[in-house]
């Protein structure tokens, strides 16, 4: 018998004949879909200005192509291009007809990653309304601001539970959908939307044009979707994003990444979040293939996706490291213990004049011949003096990391939605060839969503690459003049991603977006002589002390972060005289600590105190910020809270960032 889940969906996803079960990934099958892709690739040079048309055109050349996998039953099942497009289309036929939506409508999607997901939020596109999206476990008081707000007419809602969240936030919407393919039977304006997926497919045959006449009827600078911001600095604020925006990045990310139909995405990040969103509009516009996965089951799905491409967040990077090394200082084997680290610097050293070498390294400023010459010599010794060590990590460690990751289909790693810190940087970067170098990008909500990134063609490290096509930028100092290579500035951008403004909020808009329509991204950042950029951090964290010194905190804490015993650390400090920091402990580190250190404790809580471990972290902290190489004196941390637990859930906003003036109360 079959469950609820899979009869439901395929009410969902059959064009006119309903298959016996759900067709199973089969390898065989899809090596012939890549024959069929590579007879067939896409015309780069087409131009199309809305997200329908770019389906559209997938649809026409790669129709048979898995689209959407998903986890069945333990079997990778799919969804095809042409179902994708039947179901999105079905959707938008039902929200013409049944809910009366009309082209420029606002309608809410509480709802999180599947294949329903990305068929509902097509459909809506199809229809020419907006889509305001957000995560099922959004607490209800961000609901009650954003619904009414945005004025959605209509709310999707991913079950019963997420429903229970709308008594106030639901209040003027004049219908809310039950995503839930086991909700079934409307009740006044709660419907359900296997229903309504049910009159769609119904009436799709004969009123098929009726939704192509919508799709022709959008324009590149109508809304796609209103994005409020994760609320971390206040009242979330809502993006106005257009079809253009978003037309930006799917049209030049596959240029630079060399991204083809035959790539598969693992998802595991939230889809209502801008970064992941695009990117999976971005493989649709391929032809290519999108596996669901989530951060819960991260490690049995990157075994089971066969994916090429994982799109990912610092954090993800930062467990990976850290379980990598963690491995490796408990190994059994004494000698295996010892020489672990021993290969990883060498490969690291390695690295490092390779990239001297190949110009990967970034450069602030110009070096006289003969300094430049010294500095080639030298990295070419100490290449050929490391390549043995950098040859066996690659056995001993870097291997093992493939695996865990993907295996040798893996050949893009991209790492966005924060900075990633550059040990962690350093570390997959000396894993070449056998893991893919990170490629790290930079953009923001507001400017949808990828500005700068290292693609196979620009790839230093520690930098977030260059500029996208048709993406302008400048960097300022206070009175908005440019500053020189090298300097440190505050990051604008201007292009064609750039958003419409903020919904009802004129005079925030025009504060974000100066009259050359150049955005003020908030970010501190600085240039290399060939026009690479690094983050360094956000204006508004900067800590200014008592005595006119600024400090920017996120430095100190990806540095503090990449000791094994801590989990996080937040910097504070401003209008002090000097810098604090809260520091949140690993906890099976910590239990580790005590047990080699013969400390005795009933709960983790009672660590916080004890006077070895703390005299230990301290040590690591005065230790780290002391570090004049790499830090000023007024950067170093003088006092040190210690915290058994992780960071409380209300100090974090949903994407994750930190509420930072929390921690200054």
């Amino acid at each position: 018998m079959k469950n609820n889940r899979e009869s439901g969906l395929e009410q969902i996803i059959a064009p006119g004949k309903i298959p016996s079960r759900f067709p199973v990934l089969d390898y065989e099958m899809e090596r012939k879909y890549e024959k069929q892709a590579s007879e067939t690739s896409p015309d780069y040079s087409e131009k199309y200005s809305t997200i329908p048309e770019v389906i559209k055109a997938t649809v026409a050349r790669f129709g048979e192509r898995p689209a959407l996998v998903y986890k069945n039953n333990g079997e990778n099942s799919f969804i095809t291009y042409s179902r994708l497009d039947n179901s999105a289309s079905a959707f938008a036929l039902a929200l013409m007809d049944k809910l009366s939506v009309k082209k420029g409508d606002h309608i809410a999607m509480v709802m999180d990653n599947s294949p329903d997901w990305m068929i509902a939020n097509l459909g809506i596109q199809y229809a020419g309304a907006a889509d305001v999206p957000r995560a099922a476990d959004t607490p209800n008081e961000i609901l009650e601001t954003i619904i009414p707000h945005s004025d959605s007419r209509i709310a999707l809602v991913q079950d019963l539970s997420t429903l229970q969240k709308l008594p106030n936030a639901g209040r003027n919407l004049d219908y809310i959908v039950v995503m839930d393919h086991n909700f079934k039977g409307a009740a006044g304006n709660i419907l359900s939307f296997s229903e309504l997926m049910e009159y769609g497919m119904q009436h799709l045959p004969e009123k098929k044009d009726e939704v192509l006449d919508r799709i022709k009827g959008i324009k590149g600078d109508d809304l796609a979707s209103i994005i409020y911001s994760s609320g971390t600095t206040g009242t979330p604020k809502g993006a106005m994003l257009t079809q253009g925006n978003y037309m930006n990045n799917i049209e030049q990310i596959p240029k630079g990444f060399n991204v083809n139909e035959n790539d598969r995405l693992l998802s595991v990040l939230p889809v209502w979040h801008a970064y992941e969103r695009q990117v999976e509009y971005v493989m649709l516009g391929l032809g290519a293939s999108i596996f669901y996965g989530s951060i819960k089951t991260l490690m049995y799905d990157l075994n089971r996706a066969e994916h090429t491409i994982l799109a990912v967040i610092p954090d993800i990077l930062n467990v990976l490291y850290k379980a990598t090394m963690k491995k490796i200082s408990t190994e059994s084997n004494p000698l295996e213990r010892m020489l672990a680290p021993l290969l990883i610097a060498g490969a690291k050293k390695y690295d490092r004049a390779r990239r001297i070498l190949n110009k990967e390294e970034p450069e602030y400023r110009e070096e006289s011949a003969p300094v430049e010459n010294m500095r080639l010599m030298i990295a070419a010794v100490h290449k050929a003096l490391y390549a043995p060590l950098h040859s066996l990590a690659q056995k001993e460690i870097y291997s093992k990391i493939q695996e865990k990751i993907g295996g040798k289909r893996l050949r893009i790693v991209t790492s966005g939605a924060g900075p990633l810190p550059s040990n962690i940087d350093e570390f997959f970067s000396a894993g070449r060839p056998t893991i893919p170098q990170i490629s790290e990008g930079y953009g923001m909500t507001e400017t949808i969503v990828v500005d700068f990134a290292r693609d196979h063609k620009h790839n230093k490290i520690f930098t977030v690459g260059k500029a996208l096509s048709g993406i302008e930028f400048r960097i300022v100092d206070e009175d908005n003049k440019d500053v020189r290579a090298g300097e440190i500035g505050l990051l604008k951008i201007r292009g064609p991603n750039v958003m419409k403004g903020y919904y009802k909020e004129p005079e925030l808009t025009s504060r974000m977006i100066d009259s050359e329509r150049f955005l003020s991204t908030g970010d501190l950042v600085r240039r290399t002589i060939d026009d690479y950029v690094r983050i360094i951090g956000r204006n508004d964290d900067t800590i200014v002390l008592t005595n006119g010194e600024k400090v920017n905190p996120a430095l100190i804490e990806n540095e503090l972060i990449a000791n094994q015993l801590i989990d996080s650390a937040v910097v504070i400090g401003d209008r002090k005289p000097y810098l604090a920091a809260h520091v949140y402990l690993n906890s099976a580190e910590a239990e580790k600590f005590a047990k080699q250190h013969s400390i005795k404790y009933f709960s983790l809580e009672e660590l916080e105190t004890n006077k070895k471990l703390v005299g230990y972290v301290r040590e690591i902290v005065f230790r780290t910020t002391g570090n004049s190489k790499k830090f000023a004196k007024h950067d170093v941390v003088k006092r040190v809270v210690l915290h058994a637990q992780q960071i409380p859930e209300e100090f974090l906003s949903q994407t994750r960032k930190l509420k930072r003036k929390m921690f200054n109360t």
